[in-house]
């Protein structure tokens, strides 16, 4: 295990004061490095988290960090509560008065707001690393949970929360998880019939492997604003990006081949694709 200590609990937890038993936190952690490996980092560079090595500490510090963040958010909402034969009743310690529920929101806030941080920070790293031919890193990018984080070109909660532009709330990071295929659903939807499914997967490559230049991290970042509007459910402005994608492409052509060849530059201001109106410019 990643984390299998208190001591190493307490390291990153520094302010929280545990007064249980290892052994009560044991499983809890061992779900929350399940968690961590099937939505992030994947079993490639799994073991790479625990070698005690310089080249590998930044990585072992942010999936320590998310593993006890998330493991003790769940405590938070379980440990206090015990089933009994009356149904569950609430442990009482002596010596110690239960929390108030102001001060457990705050600290569960506070949790999650750590967690949706670490969460991007982790990424943000591993898209940096990855970079690099002959790094221990490189292949995260041939996991799925990389090609899935990368599917809407949006793969961190802050990089959702530039787009958006609306100020609302987009939750916490397993929320913006969760709608990240929902996002790439939209862009295949709304931007497809202006710049071709094709096209869009094109930039996805392009993206994935870092070559795309700057006209096609243009048209990438309208795509990107597609997503965002689909995630915040207001369909006008991510067609609005949609259509400003094309704008982009319609610019530059050669920069987008498969837009280029797959019929999407002629049409009209009003087009049937595939029994569907679609409004162009």
């Amino acid at each position: 295990m990643i984390v299998s200590t208190l001591e190493q609990v307490q390291k990153y937890l520094p302010s929280i004061n545990f007064k249980v038993d290892i052994e009560r936190l044991l499983d809890f952690l061992s779900r929350a490095e399940d968690w961590l490996t099937n939505s992030i980092i994947g079993t490639e560079i799994r073991g790479a988290v625990d070698q005690h090595q310089e080249e590998h500490v930044f990585l072992h510090l942010y999936c320590s960090r998310i593993i006890c963040e998330s493991a003790y958010l769940t405590v938070a909402a379980e440990m206090d509560l015990q089933l009994s034969e009356a149904g569950f009743v609430v442990q009482e310690n002596n010596g110690m008065a239960p929390a108030s529920q102001h001060r457990t929101e705050r600290l569960i806030s506070s949790l999650n707001t750590r967690l949706n941080t670490d969460c991007d920070s982790l990424i943000e790293y591993l898209m940096e690393t990855s970079k690099a031919e002959g790094e221990t890193y490189r292949s995260w990018r041939d996991t799925e949970q990389f090609k899935y984080l990368t599917e809407a070109f949006l793969p961190t909660r802050k990089a959702l929360w530039r787009y958006q532009n609306y100020g609302v709330n987009i939750g916490n990071w397993q929320d913006y998880f969760n709608g990240i295929q929902l996002m790439a659903r939209g862009i295949d939807v709304t931007a497809a019939p202006y710049v071709s499914l094709a096209e869009i997967n094109r930039l996805r490559g392009l993206y994935r492997a870092g070559t795309a230049n700057s006209v096609q991290l243009s048209a990438i970042g309208m795509l990107r604003e597609v997503a965002a509007s689909t995630y915040v459910k207001d369909t006008k402005a991510a067609r609005d990006a949609a259509i400003r994608a094309r704008a982009v492409m319609l610019e530059s052509p050669d920069d987008f081949t498969e837009f280029k060849q797959r019929g999407c530059m002629p049409l009209e201001s009003v087009h049937f694709n595939e029994g569907h109106i679609v409004d162009t410019m």
